[in-house]
């Protein structure tokens, strides 16, 4: 049976004497080996946007918890809900062994839940989003969640078009059940607009959830959630095969909300134009796949950002360009 948490004082006594038996909430010491899993990150599920700016970015990197606008709901018993946990963190809580880390780009910070904080004998227990308002056809959500523990888990994503309460999560965006392995880091990204209303305003609610925690129950480590209105806005002119990679100065510069970026590429490839903010933190993907060799331009609208200096990135297998440009509102 699972360690649960009425009986930390007396597994603490008994592990003293003889060790941690093979019955407690400990995957690693049950395969004889700790496995913290730092490299294991796995392929993304879903189709993945080619350009987008974003609606919702959240890292958890501010120590309140949770953050400005989300919402937390526990529905079980003795249930005390997602809390913030920090990379490094070891054992992982609830656990004899493993370390809790963030996905690529992921900060120190995550939202975490686990069989002790979703209740007492059953688990339920929500993190909703802040309102994302007038949501369109194209519209996506990424998110990245590490399952950790050799116990089986649930994790529902579902959809609210009217408050932040779970009566009314009634779109389902997709119910993920875990086996009883360490999940490792994977990025989920989803197609939502198309899921509600053209303009609808929705808050988005991840659930952890278990009928019985003595026996099910792991934890789940939750970051980098976007929400990212897809956009067409690159696009190829004439037909000429530059000789060199060149990423242009935007114009215009300042702007507001929108610029354009003109770039070549001498070789066809992979290729990557990315924004970032003053922190590094990557706000906007405007191209990321396969092109021919030839010369491109981007449009870029910023309205959902605020006005300060950016950074934007031409990321090809061969070189990287990076220049400077500022959003003035």
């Amino acid at each position: 049976m699972k360690k649960q948490i009425s009986f930390l004082f007396i597994i603490a006594v008994v592990a003293l004497v003889y060790g941690f038996s093979s019955g407690d909430k400990n995957p690693a010491e049950k395969n004889g080996a700790v496995n913290t899993n730092i490299n294991t990150i796995k392929e993304v599920k879903g189709a993945p946007q080619t350009m987008f700016e974003s609606n919702l970015s959240e890292s958890f990197e501010g120590v309140t918890f949770p953050p400005a606008g989300w919402t937390k709901i526990n529905v079980a018993p003795g249930a005390t809900g997602w809390i913030r946990q920090t990379q490094g963190v070891t054992p992982v809580p609830g656990f004899n062994g493993g370390v809790l880390f963030c996905p690529p780009g992921g900060g120190t910070g995550m939202a975490f839940a686990s069989y002790l904080t979703g209740g007492t004998s059953s688990n339920d227990q929500w993190l909703i989003t802040p309102q994302i308002t007038n949501t369109a056809a194209n519209d996506s959500l990424t998110f990245w969640v590490r399952k950790f523990g050799n116990y089986v888990d649930h994790l529902d994503v579902k959809i609210s078009t009217t408050t932040a309460t779970v009566a009314a999560m009634t779109t389902t965006v997709q119910l993920i059940s875990y086996a009883a392995a360490d999940s490792g880091y994977v990025q989920y990204k989803y197609k939502i607009g198309s899921l509600v209303p053209p303009g609808s305003n929705i808050y988005i609610g991840f659930r952890q959830w278990v009928l019985d925690a003595f026996v099910d129950g792991a934890s789940f480590s939750l970051d980098l959630v976007n929400v990212i209105a897809d956009m067409t806005g690159v696009t190829q002119i004439g037909t000429e095969v530059p000789a060199s990679y060149e990423l242009s100065q935007n114009y215009p510069n300042p702007f507001n909300p929108s610029t354009k970026i003109n770039f070549s590429l001498p070789t066809s490839g992979k290729v990557k134009l990315a924004v970032y903010d003053m922190l590094g933190n990557e706000v906007a993907v405007l191209l990321d796949a396969n092109e021919n060799a030839g010369n491109y331009t981007a449009s870029f609208d910023a309205s959902k950002l605020s006005s300060g200096v950016y950074f934007y990135r031409l990321i090809t297998s061969n070189n990287t360009i990076t220049k400077k440009m500022m959003l003035v509102k």
